[in-house]
Protein backbone atom coordinates (compact mmCIF):
# COMPACT_ATOMS: atom_id res chain seq x y z
CA UNK A 1 0.00 0.00 0.00
CA UNK A 2 1.62 3.22 -0.87
CA UNK A 3 1.63 6.18 2.10
CA UNK A 4 1.39 9.81 1.38
CA UNK A 5 2.47 12.58 3.26
CA UNK A 6 0.17 15.52 3.69
CA UNK A 7 1.13 18.04 0.66
CA UNK A 8 3.31 15.40 -1.33
CA UNK A 9 1.91 14.33 -4.46
CA UNK A 10 -0.29 10.83 -5.37
CA UNK A 11 0.00 9.59 -8.89
CA UNK A 12 -2.42 7.23 -10.59
CA UNK A 13 -0.86 5.63 -13.45
CA UNK A 14 -2.63 4.48 -16.12
CA UNK A 15 -2.02 2.62 -19.37
CA UNK A 16 -4.38 2.54 -22.45
CA UNK A 17 -4.14 2.44 -26.06
CA UNK A 18 -5.95 5.66 -26.97
CA UNK A 19 -6.97 6.80 -30.94
CA UNK A 20 -6.21 10.66 -30.18
CA UNK A 21 -4.43 10.76 -26.53
CA UNK A 22 -4.34 14.66 -26.22
CA UNK A 23 -8.10 14.34 -26.62
CA UNK A 24 -8.74 11.47 -24.40
CA UNK A 25 -10.75 12.41 -21.37
CA UNK A 26 -9.70 11.39 -17.85
CA UNK A 27 -10.52 12.45 -14.24
CA UNK A 28 -10.45 10.75 -11.06
CA UNK A 29 -13.11 11.40 -8.22
CA UNK A 30 -11.39 11.74 -4.68
CA UNK A 31 -13.24 11.37 -1.90
CA UNK A 32 -11.23 12.85 1.44
CA UNK A 33 -11.37 11.86 4.97
CA UNK A 34 -13.72 14.69 6.01
CA UNK A 35 -16.14 13.76 3.13
CA UNK A 36 -14.78 16.56 0.81
CA UNK A 37 -14.81 15.11 -2.94
CA UNK A 38 -12.33 16.11 -5.05
CA UNK A 39 -12.32 15.66 -8.92
CA UNK A 40 -8.85 16.02 -10.64
CA UNK A 41 -7.95 15.87 -14.74
CA UNK A 42 -5.22 13.44 -16.13
CA UNK A 43 -3.29 14.35 -19.19
CA UNK A 44 -1.79 12.40 -21.55
CA UNK A 45 2.09 11.72 -20.57
CA UNK A 46 3.24 9.73 -23.47
CA UNK A 47 3.25 6.44 -24.86
CA UNK A 48 0.07 4.85 -24.00
CA UNK A 49 0.39 6.62 -20.34
CA UNK A 50 -1.84 8.22 -18.77
CA UNK A 51 -1.53 9.82 -15.36
CA UNK A 52 -3.93 11.62 -12.84
CA UNK A 53 -1.80 14.01 -10.47
CA UNK A 54 -3.12 14.76 -7.15
CA UNK A 55 -1.93 16.62 -3.70
CA UNK A 56 -3.84 15.77 -0.48
CA UNK A 57 -4.60 18.10 2.21
CA UNK A 58 -5.84 16.24 5.08
CA UNK A 59 -4.84 13.03 7.20
CA UNK A 60 -6.36 10.19 6.83
CA UNK A 61 -7.52 7.68 3.99
CA UNK A 62 -8.51 9.13 0.87
CA UNK A 63 -10.71 6.94 -1.90
CA UNK A 64 -10.57 7.32 -5.89
CA UNK A 65 -12.47 6.37 -9.08
CA UNK A 66 -11.37 6.74 -11.98
CA UNK A 67 -13.61 7.84 -15.08
CA UNK A 68 -12.73 7.85 -19.02
CA UNK A 69 -14.62 6.41 -22.22
CA UNK A 70 -11.43 4.11 -22.79
CA UNK A 71 -12.33 1.09 -21.24
CA UNK A 72 -9.03 -0.01 -19.64
CA UNK A 73 -8.87 3.71 -17.67
CA UNK A 74 -12.10 3.53 -16.39
CA UNK A 75 -13.63 2.69 -13.11
CA UNK A 76 -10.48 1.83 -11.44
CA UNK A 77 -10.73 2.67 -7.33
CA UNK A 78 -8.26 2.92 -5.02
CA UNK A 79 -7.76 4.21 -1.58
CA UNK A 80 -4.04 5.79 0.19
CA UNK A 81 -3.62 6.65 3.28
CA UNK A 82 -1.66 9.96 4.45
CA UNK A 83 -0.04 11.03 7.50
CA UNK A 84 2.03 14.22 8.27
CA UNK A 85 5.68 13.36 9.24
CA UNK A 86 6.40 17.17 11.11
CA UNK A 87 7.14 18.00 14.31
CA UNK A 88 4.21 19.77 15.59
CA UNK A 89 0.66 19.17 13.35
CA UNK A 90 -0.48 23.09 14.31
CA UNK A 91 2.95 24.24 12.29
CA UNK A 92 1.99 22.83 9.02
CA UNK A 93 0.55 25.89 7.17
CA UNK A 94 0.08 23.99 3.56
CA UNK A 95 1.85 24.10 -0.03
CA UNK A 96 4.93 25.63 0.53
CA UNK A 97 8.52 26.48 -1.17
CA UNK A 98 11.75 26.61 0.50
CA UNK A 99 12.94 29.94 0.07
CA UNK A 100 15.84 29.59 2.67
CA UNK A 101 19.38 28.87 1.14
CA UNK A 102 21.00 27.99 4.34
CA UNK A 103 21.04 25.05 6.44
CA UNK A 104 18.09 25.61 8.59
CA UNK A 105 17.11 22.93 11.66
CA UNK A 106 13.81 23.28 11.02
CA UNK A 107 14.24 21.14 7.72
CA UNK A 108 14.86 17.13 8.42
CA UNK A 109 15.06 14.26 6.71
CA UNK A 110 12.47 11.27 7.92
CA UNK A 111 12.47 8.38 6.29
CA UNK A 112 13.35 9.89 3.06
CA UNK A 113 10.55 12.53 3.53
CA UNK A 114 11.40 16.12 3.42
CA UNK A 115 9.80 17.75 6.23
CA UNK A 116 9.56 21.38 7.11
CA UNK A 117 8.38 22.41 10.62
CA UNK A 118 7.09 25.85 10.00
CA UNK A 119 7.39 26.86 13.48
CA UNK A 120 10.65 27.88 12.70
CA UNK A 121 9.85 30.44 10.66
CA UNK A 122 7.98 32.04 13.97
CA UNK A 123 11.12 32.19 16.15
CA UNK A 124 14.20 34.42 16.39
CA UNK A 125 16.79 33.59 13.63
CA UNK A 126 14.19 31.73 11.96
CA UNK A 127 13.73 31.65 7.72
CA UNK A 128 15.84 34.56 6.39
CA UNK A 129 13.56 36.05 3.63
CA UNK A 130 16.21 38.40 2.23
CA UNK A 131 18.58 36.15 1.24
Amino acid sequence: MTQVQRYDIFDIRLQAKAGKPFDTPLKARFAAPDGTRITVWGYYDGGDRFLIRFMPEQEGNYTYETLSPVPAMHGITGFFPVHWCGRSRQSNAGRIVPEARRWDPAFQRRNDLLCVDLSAANRPGGYDRRA
